[in-house]
């Protein structure tokens, strides 16, 4: 990911609603399953990047470890300024490195698609190795390989997913898919509009590309909130939404 991308997100992510529509998902995921997982639970957060969702995650869980790795020194140090509390530090899944002996809850948000699924193959089977009985493994990823766009360029996305794959992916680290649904299924056309033109006109030189990453303004920020948390309780109520900008999973680990 280009530097600077990461010290936008550092400065965006605690208010923006992107980011905060997916914490409220991952919390509401984890509140489904806490009568099955210890009551202060051991998380591992597998591209940590600037370390909002272990801020989150440390005051929601009160966990009794908390650890997340990044291969950018820049994104450990943001994630270590933001959750003194936890055990941050810089490893790459292709040859990871694990500091605990289990896990109750694992998170990877847009991780993946970055090295791609193939070469996290193995780093995602070692984790998962260590997930106790009834574990839970959540991920989020870019959906459709047809959305590329400068934005993709400019964070190094080497592959974007359809459901099916992320459901195979479960299926090879032998997790069962408790959940499976695209997320910004209301947003969709909006998204696709705002990237047509990179879609279409892209650019050609990573140094140069940026990200739809922003801070948009109070009001934007709001109404494209409200929107999500909307989506949010749907999903919560159960249903599986058909298209989206992002696929979210959720898988246990096979008892």
């Amino acid at each position: 990911m280009n530097p600077r991308e990461y010290e936008i997100m550092a400065q965006v992510e605690a208010e923006h609603w992107w980011y905060q529509s997916l914490r409220n998902r991952i919390g509401n995921s984890i509140d489904g399953y806490r009568s099955q997982l210890p009551n202060q639970p051991r998380i591992l957060d597998v591209g940590c990047g600037t370390g909002e969702n272990l801020r989150y995650l440390a005051e929601k869980l009160n966990p009794s470890y908390l650890g997340g790795f990044d291969v950018s020194e820049q994104a450990v140090a943001y994630s270590s300024q933001k959750c003194p509390t936890a055990d941050v530090y810089l490893g790459d899944l292709r040859n990871v490195a694990l500091h605990h002996d289990t896990y109750d809850i694992v998170i990877s948000c847009d991780v993946l698609y970055i090295p791609g699924i193939a070469a996290s193959l193995d780093g995602l089977r070692s984790i998962v190795d260590r997930m106790s009985p009834s574990g839970i493994f959540i991920v989020n990823l870019p959906a459709y390989n047809w959305l590329r766009s400068d934005h993709d360029l400019a964070i190094q996305t080497k592959e974007r997913y359809v459901a099916s794959e992320v459901r195979r992916l479960m299926e090879d680290l032998g997790l069962q898919t408790r959940q499976l649904t695209y997320r910004l299924c209301l947003l969709f056309p909006l998204v696709v509009a705002s990237r047509l033109p990179s879609m279409l006109w892209r650019n050609k030189d990573p140094a140069n590309a940026t990200s739809a990453l922003h801070q948009p303004s109070k009001v934007s920020n709001v109404v494209l909130g409200s929107v999500m948390k909307l989506e949010n309780r749907l999903i919560s109520s159960g249903f599986s939404l058909p298209w989206g900008s992002s696929v979210f999973a959720i898988g246990q680990k096979r008892q």
